[in-house]
């Protein structure tokens, strides 16, 4: 007889949903955490339940980072959602200069006629230059109903934090997603685990908030 796989409930954390909802306040919403701490299932879940809102998943994690490549993966992801806009990047190629820049801005800008959320996921800007300055240029654009939420293994870089001074972007840290020792109980208490007082705390004080390590 086979022993049955053990499927964990997932902890719905109101507290989570509340600080992502903050995202529709900015041009960019910006998560830096380390890897386990479940930003990008957190951020997917928030989406899927607002049918309302378009979004489109840029996932950036290859070896392969060039910005030709990138761009070439930012259109791919746009078509799946608006193809119309994906294809008009796409014909119009990488931005080379500022003019470019600007002209890629307003064809976003035309193109966005609900509410929409680009997700950047598993970013790190030091190896796409070019495609790191259209992303802050469209945080800087404030294109109505456009959202940008970035991913990330990496603390933000001092451009980010400018932004967050500007009021035009909210940046996220690993602290801020963690589980709390409440929730850490709540977990086990939905899976139907008996836990003393004691250990509770031992489980949390050696997990630490880390998401990955709390299903384990």
């Amino acid at each position: 007889m086979r022993n049955k796989i053990f499927r964990p409930k997932i902890l719905n954390r109101e507290r989570i949903n509340s600080l992502l909802s903050q995202m529709f306040d900015v041009s960019i919403f910006f998560i830096s955490a380390s890897m386990g701490y479940g930003k990008t299932t957190a951020v997917k879940n928030f989406l899927e339940k607002r049918t309302e809102i378009e979004m489109i998943w840029f996932d950036t994690s290859n070896e392969e980072n060039d910005d030709s490549w990138m761009w070439y993966k930012f259109c791919e992801s746009i078509k799946i959602t608006n193809l119309n806009l994906g294809e008009r990047l796409s014909a119009y190629g990488f931005p080379k200069n500022k003019l470019d820049l600007y002209k890629v801005i307003d064809t976003i800008r035309e193109e966005i006629d609900q509410k929409t959320v680009m997700v950047v996921d598993d970013w790190y800007d030091i190896r796409t230059i070019h495609i790191n300055y259209l992303i802050k240029a469209l945080g800087l654009a404030e294109i109505p109903d456009f959202h940008i939420v970035i991913l990330s293994r990496n603390k933000p870089t001092d451009n980010y934090l400018d932004l967050e001074m500007k009021q035009k972007c909210i940046v996220a840290s690993q602290d801020d997603i963690a589980f709390t020792f409440e929730e850490t109980v709540e977990f086990f208490e939905i899976n139907k685990f008996k836990l003393t007082d004691k250990e509770k705390i031992e489980l949390y004080e050696y997990t630490d908030g880390w998401v990955s390590a709390t299903y384990v």
